[in-house]
């Protein structure tokens, strides 16, 4: 009877400790995913922003729809277990405005939610006015 007690100590082992575990390798996942599916969100939200920021500069015309157009070629399977619920871009005062939100994680337990706001704005007026402020453009200091 003395070495049936003596064997136990790995049932109890595997009953108690074994699943502790495997709930702490399932947070960790759960976790790292939330970290992964949020800095996707952020990059792509900034890149829509970024790039209709720039290139809007020179259209008058189809504004709106070009944003919508930048936000459909975001390419949604990279991402693990995010559940979008909202996903919009447009124009406010002159500024481009994108805001992402969503659910992820194994039950859909974590919220990720990113939100950008850039003034349209043009690169090459961008540089010219740099330069004529740093006195390298035409009539400055240079002479260039």
């Amino acid at each position: 009877m003395n070495r049936h007690r003596l064997n136990a100590y790995m049932t109890i082992e595997a009953g108690l400790v074994l699943p502790l575990v495997i709930g702490v390798f399932l947070f960790l996942f759960q976790i790292l995913v939330y970290w992964y599916d949020s800095c996707l969100l952020e990059q792509d939200l900034a890149m829509v922003a970024v790039r209709s920021a720039s290139e809007l500069c020179n259209k008058s015309e189809g504004r709106d729809m070009y944003i919508e157009e930048r936000l459909s070629d975001i390419y949604r399977e990279k991402y693990v277990l995010c559940k979008w619920n909202k996903l919009e871009a447009g124009i406010k005062h002159h500024n481009v405005f994108v805001e992402g939100a969503g659910v992820t994680g194994i039950r859909q337990k974590f919220e990720i939610e990113s939100k950008y706001n850039i003034e349209i704005f043009d690169p090459v007026g961008f540089i010219r006015g740099v330069d004529k402020f740093t006195g390298q453009g035409n009539g400055g200091e240079n002479g260039t």
